[in-house]
């Protein structure tokens, strides 16, 4: 009725030899919305992190996303200030991914990648700005190699406009970085930010 499996966001799991989601509205790892206050890792393949909620990182906390991995956001709707969702970051977000094993981030409705993940049998589709994506916020600090973005940086009234979304931080690194199908920018930043972006 619900999800396979549903996890706080903070949440360190094991997952392994998950099957081919079928009819499930979350065929996957619910990342249910809230926050990350310690060290988090968001480790398994071939099973999606579905993020259903906003999610925040916070101070001196961190979240790490490994090669390989797929994120998909719940929701879409027409509202996008309640149902376009986020990530936001206080304290650290890294995705390490390589060009061998690089990490997807996408919408519940994309069923090319993790198959049927919202269980509707193709009855909806993508659209760009399905969700928001990733807000670094003042002092926060990021490394994000080899991330492909789709479908997210919804823009709009009270809405962020990037996939990667920069407002002062320590420093956020991007490297290998590749989207498709956005809303709006792929990485939207303030003239002082520090970036570092690279084989874009």
């Amino acid at each position: 009725h619900w999800a396979a499996i549903s996890a706080n966001p903070g949440d360190n799991l094991i997952v392994t030899n998950f099957g081919t989601p079928q009819k499930s509205p979350v065929g996957g790892i619910e990342r249910r919305g809230g926050l990350i206050a310690g060290v988090a890792r968001w480790d398994q393949t071939g099973v999606a992190q579905i993020i259903t909620g906003d999610i925040t990182v916070a101070q001196d906390a961190s979240l790490t996303i490994s090669p390989g991995a797929l994120v998909k956001f719940d929701g879409g709707g027409p509202n996008c200030c309640t149902d376009a969702l986020k990530i936001s970051v206080e304290g650290t977000l890294d995705i390490l991914a390589t060009q061998q094993a690089k990490v997807i981030v996408t919408s519940i409705h994309d069923d090319t990648v993790g198959g049927d993940t919202n269980g509707n049998i193709g009855q909806t589709g993508p659209v760009p700005g399905n969700y928001q994506g990733i807000e670094y916020r003042p002092g926060s600090r990021g490394d994000l190699r080899n991330v492909e973005f789709r479908y997210g940086a919804r823009s709009g009234p009270g809405a962020r406009s990037g996939a990667v979304f920069v407002d002062a931080p320590q420093e956020v690194s991007i490297d290998g970085m590749s989207v498709r199908d956005l809303h709006w920018a792929a990485i939207s930043a303030n003239p002082g930010d520090n970036l570092i972006v690279t084989n874009f």
